[in-house]
C-alpha cells in the first residue's frame, strides 16, 4: 500500500493512556478468509450521508477493499423511525436526511446470510464556546496573517473528543495532509487556542468540528503515528474499533458538527 500521510499538528490529551485493546490487528497477509469491513461516521447535517461496506484485500489492507455488491443498510432509532440507505457500491451507501438528536440507534448490516449489528447514541458537541479570527504579524511569513482560534468553556468531569476538518478555498486541507485532534480537556486548559495554519486576506475558511467517539479518536491517534514513525513500511497495520456485533470489524457513529465559514477581511 501507498500512502503518503503528512502530519502536521495533533492536538491530543496527554493525560489518555492509551490502549490497543479496542483495536483489532487483522489476520496476517496469508490467510484465506476476508474480512467484511463496516466504515461511517454519519453527522446531523442534511446532506448525504454515506456508510462503505468492503471486504479487506488483503487482510492487511483495509483501505483497498473491494465494496460489497449487495449489502442491505438499515439505522432504527429508539423513537421507532427507520432509515434504509439505499445503495451504490461506487460510493457507499447513501441516503439524504437530517439524524434526530439525543436518540439511541442501532445500525443493521446485511452481507449475504450474515447480520452485523452496532448500537450507540449520538456523540453530542459540548464545550467549545466560540470560534472567531484574528490578523496578526507572522514570524514565518514576516507579514501579517490571519488565524483561526477557539474558545472552551469552564472544566468539566466528562472529556469529549473532536476531529477538525479545515476548508481552504474550497480545498480541504486537514485530509490528506494535517490531522486535527484534541480533547475537551485541551481547549478548557488553553483559552485561545490558535490553529496552526496562517490565512490570507479575502480567503474563505470553512471550520467543521466534529464530535468523535473515544475510540474513533484513540483509532487516528494510532493511525497517525503508524505514518509518523513510518510503521506501515514493515507491514503492521491497525485496523478500525471493533464495533460490531458478528465478527465484522469497522466504525460506524452519529456525529454532531458544529460549522463556522469566514471571509477573512
Amino acid at each position: 500500500m501507498s500512502l503518503h500521510f503528512k502530519i502536521g499538528y495533533i492536538f491530543i490529551l496527554l493525560l489518555i493512556l492509551l490502549s490497543c485493546e479496542s483495536i483489532t490487528e487483522l489476520p496476517g497477509i496469508d490467510s484465506a478468509e476476508s474480512v467484511v469491513v463496516i466504515e461511517a461516521i454519519v453527522t446531523d447535517k442534511f446532506e448525504s450521508q454515506k456508510v462503505r461496506v468492503s471486504r479487506s484485500v488483503p487482510l492487511n489492507d483495509t483501505l483497498n477493499g473491494i465494496p460489497v455488491m449487495d449489502a442491505k443498510v438499515t439505522l432504527y432509532f429508539s423513537n421507532s423511525d427507520r432509515i434504509d440507505f439505499s445503495y451504490s457500491h461506487d460510493d457507499g451507501t447513501i441516503v439524504l436526511y437530517l439524524v434526530p438528536a439525543d436518540l439511541e440507534y442501532t445500525i443493521e448490516v446485511l452481507v449475504n446470510d450474515s447480520v452485523y449489528i452496532a448500537k450507540g447514541k449520538m456523540v453530542e458537541m459540548d464545550y467549545i464556546d466560540s470560534v472567531y479570527y484574528e490578523k496578526s504579524y507572522n514570524k514565518e511569513l514576516k507579514d501579517s496573517a490571519y488565524f483561526i482560534y477557539i474558545n472552551g468553556i469552564e472544566p468539566n468531569d466528562d472529556v469529549k473528543y473532536y476531529y477538525l476538518d479545515i476548508i481552504h478555498n474550497h480545498d480541504t486541507i486537514s485530509k490528506g495532509g494535517n490531522i486535527y485532534l484534541f480533547s475537551s480537556r485541551f481547549i478548557e486548559n488553553i483559552p485561545r487556542q490558535k490553529l496552526p495554519d496562517a490565512f490570507q486576506q479575502n480567503d474563505t475558511v470553512i471550520i467543521e468540528f466534529h464530535a468523535i467517539s473515544k475510540e474513533m479518536f484513540e483509532y487516528y491517534y494510532v493511525f497517525a503515528n503508524q505514518f509518523l514513525y513510518n510503521y506501515s513500511s514493515n507491514g503492521i497495520v491497525m485496523n478500525p474499533p471493533k464495533m460490531f456485533e458478528g465478527g465484522a470489524i469497522g466504525y460506524f457513529h452519529i456525529s454532531q458538527v458544529l460549522k463556522k465559514e469566514f471571509i477573512l477581511k
